[in-house]
């Protein structure tokens, strides 16, 4: 019965510890908007992530090297974007190829 007690306690304990830990962790992450403006040669993509983890795309280049510069910014297991806009038919040229990558 001893033998119980104690293992019950350390097993709580330990769940404790990482709950604790899990809470520091979590409370030290920079909430703050990310804004990338990546190079796409003819002009600028802007790559932006909102404190809430949303992902916007503004203008897309001329061709695939936008699909490139986003994988440098996100993990290789994000494929979502929540918003997408482009201003002009020749920058919107790279959102096709992203369109076949990411879901959104």
């Amino acid at each position: 019965m001893k033998r119980q007690y104690i293992f019950l306690s350390v097993l709580f304990l330990l769940a404790l510890n990482i709950f604790c830990w899990r809470e520091v962790f979590a409370l030290s992450e920079e909430k703050m908007l990310e804004v990338d403006f990546l190079d796409v040669g003819q002009g600028d993509s802007i790559f932006i992530k909102t404190p809430e983890g949303h992902q916007i795309i503004i203008d897309g280049g001329p061709n695939s090297i936008l699909l490139q510069k986003l994988a440098e910014r996100m993990p290789f297991w994000d494929k979502t974007i929540d918003r997408i806009t482009g201003c002009s038919a020749k920058l919107q040229s790279g959102l096709f190829f992203m369109d076949r990558s990411y879901k959104k």
